[in-house]
């Protein structure tokens, strides 16, 4: 009895194996690829999980996705919203199949919201340099788990959800908000312009900052720690609590601890 369910197992994964590299890609997705830019949109939203995802900025007037493999694909619109979803099919968590890959084309002038969710896999979204930073007026990410890089961008406001996984933002100019339940958070910053929200409930997170910012300094702790790199005036530290001046003072940032550590550098 046992072995006839073993060998029923093989033909079931083998029949999977076949159907996986005999049926074209195009079977596993479905919807459109593509839709315009149109002068009232206001958000591009993202979900995206176990795929390894790269968004490219160009010159273009439309977003685009490309799959390199299989899966449920579909860009759509949603009143002021371009949508762009992907889910991986359940057979392709099999050892024998190699991820898919999926490229995502945004129009290079697109200076909007955009919101990115990452169930699981990687993500890359990088603008040309620090010299010509990819310009928003928000970015959202949340992040379940994987690996992902950010850099070159400027934003009026930028969220960061962090509830497992590795994220690292270089080059990041604008106001954030970040909420680390586990995992890890680096933000680096060539020039402090707004203020920094910042709570780690479990994991670890760091903030890189110029040498030259200028920031008024308040932290608590409630496990874990906070360290600071930074000469300050009015320097008040404890186990619980950390505040003081650097420079003018001029921007907040405010940090708060549960547990794990934050550090200023």
């Amino acid at each position: 009895m046992i072995l006839r369910k073993l060998m029923m197992l093989v033909v079931i994964l083998l029949a999977c194996f076949v159907l996986y590299f005999s049926i074209p890609s195009s079977w596993f997705s479905f919807g459109k690829k593509s839709v315009e830019v149109a002068r009232n949109t206001e958000l591009i939203e993202l979900d995206v999980s176990g795929v390894s995802t790269k968004i490219v900025t160009e010159e273009r007037d439309n977003v685009e996705a490309k799959l390199d493999g299989k899966g449920q694909l579909q860009v759509r619109e949603s009143g002021r919203t371009i949508e762009i979803e992907y889910k991986r099919s359940w057979f392709q968590f099999l050892p024998f199949f190699s991820g898919p890959v999926l490229t995502i084309y945004i129009p290079e002038g697109y200076d909007r919201n955009i919101d990115i969710e990452v169930g699981s896999g990687n993500l890359t979204y990088e603008g040309k340099s620090k010299e010509r930073p990819i310009l928003l007026n928000k970015l959202s990410l949340e992040v379940s788990s994987g690996n992902v890089k950010i850099a070159n961008v400027r934003t009026k406001n930028g969220t960061f959800d962090i509830h497992s996984g590795n994220v690292g933002v270089t080059h990041y100019q604008g106001k954030f908000a970040a909420d680390v339940s586990s995992g890890n958070l680096k933000v680096q910053m060539d020039e402090l312009t707004d203020s920094i929200e910042m709570e780690v409930h479990s994991g670890h997170a760091v903030i890189d900052l110029p040498n030259e910012a200028d920031f008024t300094l308040d932290g608590s702790v409630n496990s874990g720690s906070i360290t600071n790199s930074f000469p300050l005036k009015n320097k008040q530290e404890n186990k619980r609590a950390i505040s003081g001046v650097h420079g003018s003072g001029k921007y907040n940032v405010e940090l708060s601890v549960s547990s794990g550590k934050i550090e200023v550098k």
